[in-house]
């Protein structure tokens, strides 16, 4: 990477590689400047704006995490991801009022760009709704298009309602999917 950086010292890729590197390392100052690299190189990268959200979060930078997280949303408003983010990002603070505004608003989204079940179901577990949430998560494992997402949901769900076991399945299958 950091020959490629040499060479191409805009090279997103190699920008996050070595970003990936410097966690590691425990260099998480230095990571944030190789983020903020990669977007000011190209300033609608969310998922640059995502790493700083949560390198932010885990430093318990939580108004800054925020900051990023809008950032992200705004840089790709079509894009469910940033808003998922956000959500989660509520949740875990237990601002749940919040979260559930975003999530209503990633549901209206989904719902109108008839987007995959996977991602409306997704909403729906963020909004409350496990009913229609589990139904939708059972189309999608029909259809064969559960992923890591949907796996990560019902896990923390059922974690959530003491299932630890069936917690672990939805946790294991994760890495079967391919798409982290």
């Amino acid at each position: 990477a950091l020959l490629l950086l040499e060479k191409e010292p805009e090279n997103i890729d190699a920008l996050f590689l070595q970003m990936g590197v410097l966690l590691q390392e425990g260099k998480s100052e230095e990571a944030t400047d190789v983020l903020k690299k990669v977007t000011a190189v190209d300033e609608k990268n969310i998922r640059a704006y995502i790493s700083l959200a949560r390198i932010a979060g885990s430093q318990k930078r939580f108004a800054e995490a925020e900051g990023y997280l809008n950032k992200a949303v705004e840089a790709s408003p079509e894009d469910p991801d940033p808003r998922l983010e956000l959500a989660r990002f509520y949740e875990q603070r237990g601002e749940f009022e919040e979260a559930n505004a975003v999530a209503e608003q990633l549901y209206e989204a989904a719902r109108e760009r008839d987007l995959f079940p996977e991602e409306v179901a997704c909403a729906d577990f963020m909004r409350g709704s496990q009913t229609s949430g589990s139904k939708l998560l059972e189309e999608c494992r029909d259809s064969q298009i559960y992923t890591a997402y949907a796996h990560w949901i019902i896990g923390f769900d059922l974690l959530g309602k003491g299932d630890r076991l069936g917690a672990e399945e939805h946790f294991a299958a994760i890495e079967e999917t391919g798409d982290f």
